[in-house]
């Protein structure tokens, strides 16, 4: 296990704002259908992106196709939050990359916009009896549309499960960390790492930089619905573990519960 103090990641931050000041050159990265801008600091680059995404506990099993975990009609059943449920989820991106006007028509699909969806859905996180969620099991997979068709996410978005992922597979990861700052396990606010393991090859190039260890940053607030047992208005933020630097550049949080971790493998 790793981890990143809050005070170290305010101080490496004031580190990187200033390293900002010494020039910032502007890119672009076009990878599986998806294009993002992209800022460079000292030879180090940076995007970030936005998302929305509904999550659950459940205890029912997830689908296996060809080696890649799913939801399945099992799976999207929530169940009480006790030892042994999974946190599993669905959501989409919403934005990539601060340099584009983001919209109803995501502008990040290099198409054009509106042509495309990014989505993904995750699992595995097991809740043990505590603040915390065992991620040894845990994934999360990314699929890219170029028909979109799962809308918008809401308080029923789990029911769309398939749409979620009848695209092509973007990117598979799983999760390192995932530490809990404010709330508990019904959710709250959260950030974490996550490892990219599988994907087009375009996007495991402009993904996968860490050989020895994680390769994304998240942060999010969720809060699930006591009654329902669904979330609803989940977001989040992700960006690149280019360098340690980058751990103090956001800190929103992504599915709002406790502490797991996994290292990933060389």
């Amino acid at each position: 296990m790793f981890s990143v103090s809050k005070q170290t990641k305010q101080i490496v931050g004031a580190l990187t704002l200033t390293a900002a000041a010494a020039g910032v050159n502007a890119g672009t990265i076009n990878a599986g259908g998806i294009e993002w801008d992209t800022y460079d600091q000292n030879g180090i680059t940076f995007w970030d992106a936005g998302v929305t995404f509904q999550q659950w506990y459940t205890t029912g099993t997830y689908a296996n196709n060809g080696g890649v975990m799913q939801l399945d009609a099992d799976s999207v059943v929530s169940s009480a939050i006790a030892p042994g449920a999974m946190l599993s989820g669905i959501g989409k991106f919403t934005a990539f990359s601060d340099g584009r006007e983001q919209n109803a028509a995501p502008s990040f699909c290099a198409a054009g916009p509106g042509t495309c969806e990014l989505t993904f859905t995750f699992g595995g996180l097991t809740f043990n009896g505590t603040n915390t969620l065992d991620a040894n099991n845990s994934w999360l997979n990314i699929y890219f549309d170029d028909s979109p068709d799962l809308g918008g996410i809401n308080s029923n978005e789990w029911s769309q499960y398939a749409n979620a992922q009848d695209g092509t597979l973007w990117a598979s990861m799983t999760f390192d960390d995932f530490e809990i700052y404010a709330g508990d396990a019904t959710g709250g606010f959260a950030d974490g790492y996550l490892s990219v393991v599988d994907g087009l090859a375009d996007v495991m190039a402009a993904l996968d930089k860490n050989a020895s260890g994680s390769d994304i940053f998240f942060t999010s607030s969720s809060q699930i619905n006591p009654n329902t047992g669904y979330s609803a208005s989940s977001n989040g933020q992700v960006t690149p573990v280019s360098a340690p630097s980058t751990v103090a550049l956001f800190g929103l949080s992504l599915l709002g519960l406790g502490l797991a971790t996994r290292r990933k493998k060389a």
